[in-house]
């Protein structure tokens, strides 16, 4: 099982949020996504898609990992090796811009049990992610 990474596309973006709506949630806007859904990594199984995480770069030394999304078709073996190589190749990359610190926001409990599996803290609060649209 041959997996590759790549940067993402403009023309990922509908893929990716058919893979929202295959999972049940709703699709993420363009324009909420890090260089309108360009900014992230995909992980590929032979040219085939299997996962996408979109990166926040700051102007501090703190990388956000956000919106991790996977194609529900695919095995589940798999999505679990393209997630841990997704999440290493970031911290790879977050690494070598000389960034210290990678967050990364969920309640998914394979991907907090991943994130845990790769050496990351995890927090024992309950965390809330606010949000608030100021112009439609």
């Amino acid at each position: 099982m041959e997996l590759n990474i790549r940067k993402l596309t403009e023309s990922d973006y509908d893929l990716v949020s058919q893979w929202w709506v295959d999972w049940g949630w709703t699709p993420i806007e363009k324009e909420i996504l890090p260089d309108n859904g360009t900014g992230g990594i995909m992980v590929e199984q032979n040219g085939n898609p299997i996962i996408a995480g979109f990166m926040y770069w700051t102007n501090s030394k703190i990388v956000i990992l956000d919106y991790i999304v996977s194609n529900k078709k695919s095995n589940s073996i798999t999505r679990q090796n393209a997630l841990q190589l997704l999440i290493v190749a970031v911290e790879d990359m977050v690494e070598a811009a000389e960034c210290k610190y990678l967050f990364s926001f969920s309640q998914h409990k394979g991907l907090i049990k991943t994130h845990k599996k790769l050496g990351w803290d995890i927090s024992k609060n309950n965390i809330f992610k606010m949000f608030k649209t100021l112009k439609k």
